[in-house]
């Protein structure tokens, strides 16, 4: 046997006639002049989650002909293939091994090209060799719950049989997603190469063989006898253009099923299902629905084949959109032993009790965990399949245990599931939130054990965690928190089908906190810091500060005052709440305010003057600033040698600005907008009879004085007295 990559191994037994590899540690007594072997179990090491692989590939290759063995690997940690060590595990012959996988993890093996090959030829890729090639030694292999998901190997994706007659035995394990992949091979999952093989309770799901010339979508049974029994085929598939058969087992050999299902495996030809061509074949107490063909029988198609059934329920298998569940071609010997319920007559052969009937009087529900360890399709009491089987042709319990003639002594119920008196439950559990202040909580649901319809609701919500000790009911002022543990009464809202029954459970209960809207405000002064203010608010205490405006301008000091700004929401910070409440920060206006920058000059013509002589000066007043400035006073100062009964003051303006009603020696003015000026001229006449020596103009900005012109009074205009 051979197990390719991706092994989740929880118990992986192996008993060994034939070539085999894994870890174990002997010790050997002589005893009564016999050897009696010890076997002390190894663990293959782990590093974090990192299994050891080149220890447990070396420790393989210790274990010898005749040995027994054990290996236990570390639960969590994953065991991979790679460039250094690719597998694969090569085994002994004639050595008996156990593998305790412990929720472990093989990985990695795949097929890899042979150097030198023309054309290219492949190693298997397989994880695990079952045998050699050509070896004549049996070998017996035991899978106990294990998962193998995502293998890929020439054929046999996940356990390929090398050496002829082997035996494999299959309880309790799941097959997912395992491929052959390569033309003219197959047995996404198993190739069973004479021998016997045996299966029990377990699952084979979306396994493939999609390459051309491929068969078997999970099984390729050559020439073995395969007994499958209590398992669940679905969505498998052999969908390779040009030729395949067998969407979920093509069957060479010798096949037996039993309380099985098979529902939703697809074949790009013929078989859907199952394909049979030579051998035999017995199908009794199984459930086919779902299966598809390309070409035909969507169920079976038989060809060279004995085939002999009873019991068995079929549903909606489809040849396009044709129900077609059988094709039998040349040389079948069929055996219909009667009780079969069908919505098509094809598989029908003048059995005593076959039903004809439709899907909708079968009633067969999806696949789901009705109970037992493997998924089923239910029916009901109101089913065409119901009590539809003889006694005679019952086995004693259905494909999840149940008894089959507990309900009647008389018949059970066609297919795989029987309607039994108990009803089979499904867990719901509850799971609410609401934001605080709020008094009507969301409620949702997740339903384990089946499917479930509706809207759950439920009259009492209690709490308890995040310091609440005595269970609470649910209100409006339930503090904010994650991780409530909730407890439910009065739950419904939720129907299921006739087999299940709903019970509820409590889950974990949050409360959201309740938004608090907080609108701030803020000014600054051009080149000043900026203030913010936000309303009284219930609850909010702190100091509001924010950074940008108009959404992503920066607030900084130069700024230009006057702007139209708003600031940016989420740019706020600096306030609290309480735990039940959160704050959402809202932009108002932002202002700025500028500054005036006045600047006020004097100049006159010359430095001499004569008696009697009109002197001419000029008054600049400007404003540089980033703001209007508003009742700015003037004040020329007149030396007592100028007329200033006399002096006349002209004004002009630039930039914006406006003159004063009336200019004086004093005077008041209302506005100077940024980047305005006012213009004064003077005019001042020299008195002749001053005794002054000289004469002196002055200009005062609101009380500062800023600028001083003095004339030398002279009695000739050239300066000489």
């Amino acid at each position: 046997m051979h197990v390719s990559k991706g092994v989740r191994a929880r118990h992986f037994r192996l008993s060994y006639l034939t070539k085999l590899s894994v870890v174990a540690l002997l010790a050997a007594q002589v005893w009564n002049c016999g050897i009696a072997w010890a076997v002390t179990p190894v663990t293959a090491g782990c590093t974090g989650t990192k299994g050891d692989m080149a220890g447990l590939v070396a420790a393989v290759a210790a274990v010898t002909n005749g040995q027994t063995a054990e290996i236990d690997l570390v639960a969590g940690c994953t065991y991979t293939f790679d460039s250094t060590t690719p597998g694969p595990l090569t085994l002994a012959q004639g050595i008996t091994l156990t593998i305790e996988g412990n929720g472990a993890t093989i990985t990695g093996a795949a097929p890899v090209a042979i150097s030198g090959t023309s054309p290219v030829q492949y190693t298997n890729g397989s994880a695990i060799i079952s045998g050699a090639f050509g070896g004549t030694t049996p070998s017996t292999l035991t899978v106990d719950n294990i998962t193998f998901s995502g293998n890929s190997a020439i054929s046999g994706g996940a356990i390929y049989d090398e050496t002829y007659g082997s035996t494999l035995h299959v309880t309790n394990s799941t097959f997912s997603n395992n491929s052959a992949v390569l033309s003219n091979s197959g047995g996404g999952a198993i190739y069973a190469n004479g021998g016997t093989v045996t299966i029990d309770s377990s699952t084979f799901a979306s396994n493939h063989a999609d390459h051309t010339y491929e068969a078997g979508g999970a099984i390729f049974n050559s020439s073995a006898t395969v007994t499958i029994t209590n398992s669940t085929f679905s969505g498998n598939t052999a969908n390779a253009a040009g030729f395949s058969t067998g969407g979920a087992i093509y069957n060479t050999g010798s096949l037996n099923v039993t309380n099985s299902t098979f529902s939703g495996n697809s074949v790009a030809n013929w078989g859907g299902a199952i394909n049979s061509y030579g051998g035999s074949q017995v199908i009794k107490n199984t459930t086919f629905s779902g299966n598809t063909a390309g070409v035909a029988g969507a169920a079976f198609y038989n060809s060279y084949t004995g085939f002999t059934f009873s019991g068995n329920l079929f549903s909606t298998n489809k040849v396009g959109s044709t129900v077609q569940s059988c094709v039998n071609s040349t040389g079948v010997a069929l055996s219909d032993q009667g009780y079969n319920v069908a919505d098509d007559a094809t598989c029908f052969n003048g059995g005593s009790g076959d039903v004809p009937s439709t899907a909708t009087a079968i009633g067969l529900g999806s696949l789901a965990p009705n109970g037992g360890p493997t998924q089923t399709m239910a029916i009901t009491s109101g089913s065409s399949a119901y009590h539809a089987v003889a006694a005679a042709k019952c086995p004693a319990t259905d494909q999840r245990g149940h008894p089959r003639l507990a309900v009647s002594t008389t018949f059970c119920d066609a297919g795989a599931f029987e309607v039994d008196g108990a009803t089979i439950p499904i867990t719901v559990t509850v799971n609410g939130s609401q934001t605080y202040g709020s008094s009507s909580p969301t409620l949702t649901d997740t339903a384990s054990g089946g499917s479930v319809t509706g809207t759950v609701n439920c009259t009492g919500l209690t709490v308890t965690g995040n310091g609440i000790t005595t269970p609470t009911a649910v209100s409006s002022t339930l503090a904010a928190a994650t991780g409530y543990a909730l407890a439910v009464t009065g739950c419904s809202g939720l129907s299921t089908d006739a087999a299940h029954t709903i019970s509820y459970v409590g889950g974990t209960f949050s409360v959201t906190p309740a938004t608090i809207s907080v609108t701030v405000t803020g000014s600054q002064t051009y080149g000043g810091s900026p203030t913010f203010s936000y309303p009284t608010t219930t609850g909010v205490t702190g100091t509001a500060t924010c950074t940008t405006v108009n959404g992503g301008t920066n607030i900084v000091p130069t700024l230009a005052a006057g702007g139209s700004y708003t600031i940016d929401g989420t740019s706020c910070s600096g306030l609290s709440t309480d735990i039940s409440h959160s704050i959402s920060y809202v932009g108002g206006a932002f202002t700025v305010s500028g500054i005036p920058d006045l600047g006020l000059t004097l100049s006159a013509g010359a430095p001499y003057a004569r008696y009697g002589e009109t002197l001419v000066y000029t008054a600049i007043l400007s404003n540089s600033g980033s703001a209007a400035a508003t009742n700015v006073g003037v004040d020329f100062g007149l030396s007592a040698g100028l007329d200033a009964v006399n002096a006349t003051w002209t004004c002009s303006a630039a930039g914006g600005a406006s003159c004063p009603a009336s200019s004086s020696a004093s005077m008041i003015v209302p506005s100077l907008p940024m980047g305005g000026t006012l213009t004064w001229t003077l005019q001042v006449t020299v008195l002749t009879t001053t005794p002054d020596l000289t004469a002196t103009v002055q200009v005062s900005l609101n009380g500062t004085m800023q600028g001083t012109d003095t004339a030398i009074l002279v009695i000739f205009r050239n300066g000489f007295d």
